[in-house]
């Protein structure tokens, strides 16, 4: 897989939009904000099936990710769709609609300056094509400086 790519339902996005930055405060708590997002690049059927692109995301998500300065190395696995103690999701796929990711890997493998080289394995839960999918990603995300929502 090329880097800025993700995999998903056997197609092919070209990730354009890629951030991330550590909450700080929200009305549930710290956490953190992961956004990537693309456009299908391997449907080029009149009407496509992911007219609308992939987006993988979580707001203020409670991920166990210590906001170090550095994250180089840093690993998380999640086998859940949400932490059981507060119930918020972790992250979710939307394609055409959302959909939770039931596992997920993210690996931060390397850094340059503020950009960092994210590699995330998933399972998407039921999506539109109405079984689960399996979603690979591999980009270069800038981390944004930490940030607290209005609570």
């Amino acid at each position: 897989m090329d880097e800025n790519e993700l995999h998903f339902d056997s197609h092919r996005f070209a990730i354009e939009s890629a951030t991330f930055r550590y909450i700080t405060d929200s009305c549930s708590g710290p956490g953190w904000d992961f956004n990537f997002s693309g456009p299908c690049v391997t449907d080029d059927r009149d009407e496509p099936e992911y007219p609308y692109g992939i987006r993988l995301m979580t707001e203020a998500g409670p991920l166990p990710l210590e906001p170090n300065d550095d994250l180089t190395g840093a690993s998380i696995e999640l086998n859940s769709p949400c932490d059981e103690d507060s119930g918020e999701p972790y992250f979710d796929v939307n394609v055409m609609e959302s959909h939770d990711v039931l596992r997920l890997r993210l690996d931060v493998v390397e850094r340059r300056g503020d950009d960092y080289l994210i590699k995330i394995i998933a399972t998407v839960a039921e999506t539109i094509t109405g079984k689960q999918e399996s979603l690979s990603l591999i980009a270069w995300a800038q981390r944004e400086a930490d940030h607290a929502y209005p609570t």
